[in-house]
């Protein structure tokens, strides 16, 4: 293949006839002819260094952090991946006996691990039987016995380790197939940052989701470091060959009447209350597309208007009562058992992660007076769970029953909501997926995760009201152009 000609303005200059007599004029408009027709850098592979250091450097931090807290297990490199996987991508990884036999040991483990879980949440409800409580200390015993071993397998592998030897720790090598798997991811995903980069997270540690979206809440935090590094070190031009999950402004390009023609019955009925708002509260810079909106309340109810979820947010799109006074709805049916049912699912989470820290603590031996303790620390969770439980319930049941609620009328639930969406959307600077997640978790767990917080809900949540936004794009005979390419 012959190599590529590098023009200069001299040559151009030259070609236009500039220097055989040639006016001026007439040369720089062959010139500007020229340039019109010559390849331009404009589908030109960004630089992917950025993100490649941004990748080593997030492994490199939590390969420390793993050495520490006792979750390594045997992903070394600059991938940060275990050996197999490394193999099956074709490079030479160091496996030994002892990795071997740790894996088999982690796997045992957690067997036992579940096992004391059980027994607990058991025993809690026998009133914490001596039966339950010898067999609870006995499966946390073996959980800890067996994680230490597992343990030490893996520090005589990493003894034995041989980097020179094992191209994990090939800077080179690992570059290449990094790049490789991120144009691979980004090609499968419609060059959607977010997305591609869980895929390659999922990908170097075999790791295949549940769901099929690879984003997930596992890697959400490598999602989260990565993606701002690259925002905020990416040259401008580069970053316009990405799908961001960003934009800003009215670039719909039909009006909002049109959309309807291609929706079904009920979407269409919804749609023609939210056009009112569309123009009342839509001429900002970050103003929600109609089509995205739609989607969030599908996911939000399955356009229910009487819809009331297990913690009270009520509606079609979903408003908490304290929510819905901030937005300034001047019914709202907040009794003061509501707040009580909230403090009682606290008290739950914090009674269970005291239960489970008994039982996994670091010593070899887990005595019966912990698995008794634990036991005794499941039953009042559990007691607290009934009670929120049922304070929930009581409160849909009455608060369907009254309908006296201005979150049950969908003209005002949709204006709420939109407004609120809105605003969380100025708030994330046209960041979709962060005003989704706000949307859903509040805009404190954005801010102290910076980026997507690490809940499944809130992750779920975000994965499928874009797939539905991409839906209505595509009957809508539009390009994927809600998730915005660039600032």
């Amino acid at each position: 293949m012959r190599p590529q000609h590098v023009w200069s303005t001299n040559d151009m200059m030259n070609l236009a006839g500039e220097k055989k007599g040639m006016s001026f004029a007439t040369g720089l408009k062959i010139l500007f002819l020229i340039i019109l027709i010559l390849p331009s850098n404009a589908g030109a592979e960004p630089d992917y260094s950025p993100l490649i250091e941004a990748v080593f450097a997030y492994n490199l931090k939590v390969h420390e952090s793993s050495l520490e807290d006792g979750s390594y297990r045997a992903e070394e490199g600059f991938l940060r991946i275990p050996p197999e996987v490394a193999q099956s991508f074709g490079m030479k990884a160091y496996v030994d006996k002892d990795y071997l036999k740790s894996r088999d040991l982690f796997e045992q483990a957690e067997a036992f691990l579940e096992d004391a879980i059980n027994g607990m949440s058991t025993g809690a409800q026998e009133n914490a039987s001596g039966e339950y409580v010898a067999m609870v200390s006995r499966s946390a015993c073996l959980y800890q016995k067996t994680m230490r071993s597992a343990e030490e397998l893996l520090k005589n592998y990493r003894a034995t380790l041989m980097v020179n030897k094992d191209e994990r720790f090939d800077k080179s090598k690992c570059s290449v197939l990094l790049q490789d798997l991120i144009k691979k991811a980004l090609k499968r995903y419609g060059r959607n940052l977010r997305d591609a980069l869980g895929q390659v997270y999922n990908q170097c540690l075999g790791i295949e989701p549940l769901d099929g979206y690879p984003l997930t809440s596992e890697n959400v935090g490598f999602v989260n470091y990565v993606f701002n590094c690259y925002v905020r070190k990416a040259k401008p031009e580069d970053l316009k060959a990405f799908d961001l999950d960003k934009f800003g402004g009215k670039e719909f390009e039909r009006s909002p009447g049109t959309l309807k023609d291609f929706l079904g019955k009920t979407e269409s009925r919804y749609f023609s209350l939210l056009e009112p708002f569309l123009k009342r509260y839509g001429d900002g810079k970050y103003a929600a597309e109609p089509l995205l909106f739609l989607a969030l309340m599908r996911q939000e109810s399955r356009f229910d208007p009487k819809a009331v979820s297990y913690v009270g947010a009520a509606g079609i799109t979903q408003i908490m009562p304290s929510t819905g006074k901030l937005l300034g709805m001047s019914t709202i049916f907040s009794p003061p058992y509501f707040e009580e049912a909230r403090e009682f699912m606290l008290k739950e989470r914090r009674l269970k992660a005291k239960a489970m820290a008994l039982i996994s603590k670091p010593e070899e031996y887990c005595v019966e007076d912990d698995a008794r303790r634990a036991c005794q620390e499941m039953q009042q969770a559990i007691a607290f769970r009934e009670k929120w439980v049922a304070s929930y319930r009581r409160y849909r049941l009455e608060l369907l029953q009254e309908a006296r609620d201005d979150r049950l009328n969908p003209q005002k639930a949709i204006e709420g909501g939109y407004r609120l969406f809105a605003e969380l959307l100025k708030q994330q600077k046209g960041d979709i997926s962060l005003a989704l997640a706000a949307y859903n978790a509040g805009s404190r767990a954005v801010k102290k995760y910076n980026g997507l917080p690490p809940y499944p809900e809130t992750v779920s949540y975000r994965n499928r009201v874009l797939r539905y936004y991409r839906e209505y794009l595509k009957r809508a005979g539009l390009p994927d152009s809600g998730l915005r390419k660039g600032g």
